[in-house]
């Protein structure tokens, strides 16, 4: 599912505009995966009845507007499971926002730039290493977990 943000006027706000991606890759062909958008200012997402009933999600939304519509996304992922049986379910969360102005309207940009054209192909990536990935950030954590260093650290 991706989303677009809006380009504000304000430089600086344009710092928050992109495309966010949500995605998954269950390992399972059997798997159904569906997403929806929605309006996070709803009280109840207009997606909720058919996930309740059947398990999936349906429904777009629109630009964001300040107040009016929060543009918010969802992924559902189906499968049927034989007693005491896991899975894991492998999602990603990514965005991209191509700018990064500073107070003296200066444009850094972002470095993940050169590497990936949109949100959707930085999910795709995460989404086929993500075991190594993860074994990676554990080590990292652990290292510094249990490290010599004070807590407060």
């Amino acid at each position: 599912m991706n989303m677009a943000i809006p380009s504000p006027i304000d430089p600086q706000s344009e710092n928050s505009t992109g495309n966010l991606c949500l995605m998954t890759s269950p390992e399972r062909a059997q798997a159904i995966v569906t997403s929806a958008g929605w309006n996070a200012l709803e009280k109840r997402p207009g997606w909720w009845e058919r996930f309740a009933e059947e398990g999936v999600v349906s429904g777009s939304v629109g630009l964001g507007v300040q107040g009016v519509v929060h543009p918010a996304g969802v992924i559902a992922v189906k499968i049927t499971l034989k007693p005491k049986e896991t899975v894991q379910i492998p999602f990603a969360v990514a965005w991209r926002m191509s700018h990064h102005y500073t107070n003296l309207r200066r444009d850094y940009g972002h470095f993940y730039d050169r590497l990936y054209p949109d949100s959707s192909s930085c999910a795709k990536a995460l989404l086929s290493d993500w075991r190594s990935l993860l074994v990676l950030t554990a080590e990292w954590q652990n290292r510094l977990l249990y490290s010599d260093l004070p807590v407060w650290i």
